[in-house]
């Protein structure tokens, strides 16, 4: 029997793995464990899942009278069949909901028709997402161990984005392999923005997750694990066609609902901003209210009136010529940004990353536009970005702040822009007819509840029949 010795930190230490050719443990198909499932899969609904989806909402909105606190609607469990694995409804469901979940399973499973549905939906989006085939290619391995996948099924009427949601998590109370989000929105949204796992706390790991686990599967974690060295240096975001879904190894990434509101100012704060206050960053870059001002008047010279234009014009007129030059010379850095602010409608949210394209276009180092935007967003707007982020050891305790923890990597991960730049979002109010194209699919920018399923796929350790 050919052997592998590992010392993986996510396994026992010095455990002997069998890897022989014959072994029970490992089929060929298992050979590739998690790696086609590392990264989140989307997709859109076909035309019968969105029958089923709609019936279940429709079930889950008149249950919960439209409310916006999250539901545990129903359990599903795996049962082992000759032609693969079969989904069943669980009338007597054996996993409680974690805190800040209202349990509402028992009116669910009266009605025959959403019951028989979101099994239906469920089983359509696990084959979709692969993960239907990663459970057939190991179940046995996984009750050889002791263990069967159920399926929990929550629901969410509407779900915040303001920057007071949970930061970056996972949803795993320990067992949880799998997450699917299935939404009901006609447009095109953002998703969750994701990180690529970087490793777990390994107190929290020992404790919580590798008793909730078999071995298959924990190797397969291992095998797809990054550590903090090999990290993505982008946070990614998930695009949502209309009537889409994402499923992702919850084990494999750490993920946040999408929070667009914290990390943009306004056209009218950034203009107000700088008309009224200094920006000395730490490289050349330097913006003083006369200094911006004069950029805009050269652009636009009815952008001040009245007393500001005469206050404007005076100030120049009295700065010594000696230092005229070096006033103009702070004038031409100013412009990029200047033009910026000028072009963009009323109301419009300028991002980090919008003003970096314009300074790059402006031809300044990257240090000097990094520090000029620090001090900008940062210090001044007081604006969070949301690029020094907060990993949680989500266990019991995964919807509090106080599990939170320093993000083990130095410096600020790059996070890309939202596709959604709208007010109110999340809520069904003050929509707004403007609308926004990613990949020649528009993004209707009008507010709309994010509503949607989530699926767990965890384990458990018992048979569930």
């Amino acid at each position: 029997m050919k052997q592998l010795h590992s010392v993986n930190p996510y396994l026992n230490e010095n455990k002997i793995l069998d890897v022989s050719n014959d072994s029970p443990l490992l089929t060929n198909s298992e050979a590739q464990g998690l790696k086609a499932l590392s990264e989140p899969k989307i997709f859109a609904l076909n035309a019968h899942d969105i029958v089923n989806r709609d019936s279940v909402i429709e079930k889950c909105r008149s249950l919960t009278n439209h409310s916006k606190r999250t539901h545990r609607i129903c359990e599903i469990n795996t049962v082992k069949t000759d032609n693969g694995l079969r989904l069943e409804f669980n009338d007597n469901p054996s996993i409680m909901p974690i805190s800040g979940i209202l349990n509402t399973q028992t009116a669910f499973k009266n009605d025959i028709i959403a019951t028989t549905n979101v099994v239906a939906l469920t089983l359509s989006v696990l084959e979709q997402s692969g993960q239907l085939q990663y459970l057939n290619d190991n179940i046995d391995s996984f009750i050889k161990e002791g263990f069967y996948p159920v399926i929990t099924v929550d629901y969410y009427g509407d779900r915040s984005t303001d920057v007071n949601t949970v930061g970056f998590h996972r949803d795993s109370t320990g067992s949880t392999l799998f997450v699917d989000l299935i939404y009901n929105t006609d447009h095109a949204i953002d998703g969750p923005e994701y990180i690529k796992h970087v490793g777990w706390n390994q107190k929290y790991f020992q404790t919580f997750v590798q008793p909730n686990m078999p071995t298959t599967a924990l190797e397969h974690i291992a095998a797809e694990s990054i550590n903090p060295d090999g990290v993505d240096e982008e946070i990614k975001l998930c695009r949502i066609p209309a009537n889409g879904v994402v499923g992702f190894t919850d084990t494999l990434i750490f993920h946040s609902t999408p929070q667009e509101a914290s990390r943009a100012a306004t056209k009218e704060e950034l203009f107000n901003f700088l008309k009224t206050k200094e920006i000395d960053s730490n490289g050349s870059l330097i913006s003083t209210p006369y200094v911006f001002k004069h950029a805009c008047h050269i652009i636009d010279p009815n952008t001040f009136n009245g007393k500001e234009l005469e206050d404007l014009q005076k100030y120049i007129s009295e700065i010594p010529q000696k230092d005229m030059r070096d006033f103009h010379k702070l004038v031409d850095k100013c412009m990029p940004i200047a033009h910026l602010i000028l072009n963009s409608q009323t109301g419009d949210k300028i991002y980090q990353t919008d003003l970096t394209d314009a300074l790059i276009d402006g031809n300044f180092c990257v240090r000097d536009i990094i520090d000029f935007e620090n001090a900008l967003y940062y210090n001044g707007l007081h604006k969070n970005p949301l690029d020094r982020v907060a990993l949680i050891n989500c266990g019991n305790t995964c919807h509090s702040r106080l599990t939170s923890t320093t993000f083990p990597i130095d410096g600020k991960m790059k996070r890309e822009k939202s596709i959604e730049r709208m007010s109110d979002q999340g809520s069904n109010q003050s929509k707004r007819s403007s609308s926004v194209t990613y990949n020649n699919v528009a993004s209707n920018n009008g507010a709309q509840p994010r509503e949607f399923l989530r699926l767990w796929v965890q384990f458990k350790k018992s048979d569930p029949t």
